[in-house]
C-alpha cells in the first residue's frame, strides 16, 4: 500500500512528495485529468490557463495532523457565450469550492460538533490531532442534515448554539438514535412547520416548554406528547421539596421531641412521604 491508496480514484489526483515530521505530515498532489468542465455552462475544456495550489486539512496520521498541497489548475472557458470565462478546477470527491478541510475531515467535525458542541468538541480536537475552533465545530453542526425518513418517536429538545445569547432546537429519531434536523430557534412555529412536513411522528418526548407543546398540538395533534426522562425526575424532585416545604413545622416538631428516639422518628417521616402526597401533587409530577 501506498500514500496514493488514500485517495480516490476517481479524484484523478497523484502524489508527487510528502514530508514527514514528528507533528505533521504533510502530502504533495497534482491533478492528472487533461480536462475539465465549466461549472456554469458544462463545457468540456482542455485550455489552461494557469496553475494555482490549495493548502487543505485531512484526517491524521498516526498522532500527526496532515495537509494536502495540492497543484490545481485555471481552465479558459470554450464557450464564448458563458459569462465565466475562466474557472478553477474542481474536485467535489475531495473538497467542496472554497473549503480549507477535506470532506471527511469535515464529517468528522460535523460528529463532534453534533456530539460535544463547542468548547467541549474543541478540546476532543486537540487530542484526536484534528484542532479546531468552536465557532467551526458549531457552524458544522447547523450544516443541512442529511434527509432521514420520518420518524415513529420523535425527541425535541433545545440547545445553545452560543449559551445565554443564541438557542436553537435539536430532533432526534429516539428509536433509531440519529439526528434528524437543527432548527434555528425554540419557536412553536418553526417546530409546527418541521411537523407539518412529517405529519407521521406518533410520539413527541419533549421538555415543558409551552412553545414546544403549542407548536406539537398545531400541527401534529395526533400525536402523544410525553415529557423526557430528565424532566420526569426533575417533575418528581420538585413535588418532593413542595411537600417537604409545607411540612417544615411538623418536622421540627417531630426533631424536638426525638432527642435519643431517632429510630422512631425516622420511621415516622418516611411513613409520611410515602403517604403524604395528594392527589393534585402527583397528577403534577406526570405532566
Amino acid at each position: 500500500m501506498t500514500l496514493q491508496d488514500f485517495f480516490p480514484q476517481e479524484a484523478g489526483l497523484v502524489v508527487t512528495d510528502f514530508a514527514l515530521t514528528p507533528d505533521l505530515l504533510a502530502i504533495a498532489l497534482k491533478t492528472t485529468c487533461p480536462s475539465s468542465q465549466c461549472p456554469d455552462c458544462g463545457q468540456l475544456t482542455y485550455r489552461i490557463h494557469s496553475h494555482y495550489r490549495r493548502v487543505l486539512a485531512d484526517l491524521p496520521w498516526q498522532a500527526r495532523r496532515v495537509l494536502l498541497r495540492i497543484e490545481l489548475r485555471k481552465f479558459r472557458c470554450m464557450n464564448a457565450a458563458c459569462p465565466r470565462q475562466i474557472f478553477c478546477e474542481r474536485l467535489p470527491h475531495v473538497f467542496a469550492s472554497h473549503a480549507r478541510t477535506t470532506d471527511r475531515l469535515k464529517a468528522l467535525q460535523k460528529q463532534i460538533g453534533l456530539a460535544l458542541g463547542g468548547r467541549p468538541g474543541t478540546r476532543l480536537t486537540e487530542k484526536l490531532f484534528v484542532p479546531t475552533s468552536k465557532d467551526t465545530l458549531l457552524r458544522r453542526a447547523k450544516d443541512k442534515v442529511d434527509s432521514l425518513t420520518t420518524p415513529r418517536v420523535l425527541g425535541v429538545d433545545d440547545f445553545a448554539f452560543r449559551r445565554g445569547q443564541n438557542y436553537g432546537t435539536i430532533l432526534v429519531d429516539l428509536e433509531k438514535h440519529r439526528v434528524l434536523d437543527l432548527l434555528p430557534d425554540r419557536e412553536a412555529k418553526t417546530l409546527a412547520c418541521w411537523l407539518k412536513a412529517h405529519p407521521q411522528v406518533e410520539i413527541v418526548s419533549r421538555d415543558r416548554a409551552t412553545a414546544y407543546a403549542q407548536g406539537i398540538r398545531e400541527a401534529c395533534p395526533q400525536s402523544i406528547q410525553v415529557t423526557d426522562r430528565w424532566h420526569l425526575l426533575k417533575n418528581l424532585r420538585e413535588a418532593i421539596e413542595r411537600w417537604f416545604d409545607g411540612k417544615r413545622e411538623k418536622i421540627r416538631e417531630l426533631i424536638q421531641k426525638s432527642h435519643c428516639e431517632k429510630p422512631s422518628v425516622i420511621q415516622e417521616l418516611t411513613n409520611q412521604v410515602a403517604g403524604g402526597l395528594s392527589d393534585r401533587q402527583k397528577s403534577r409530577m406526570e405532566q
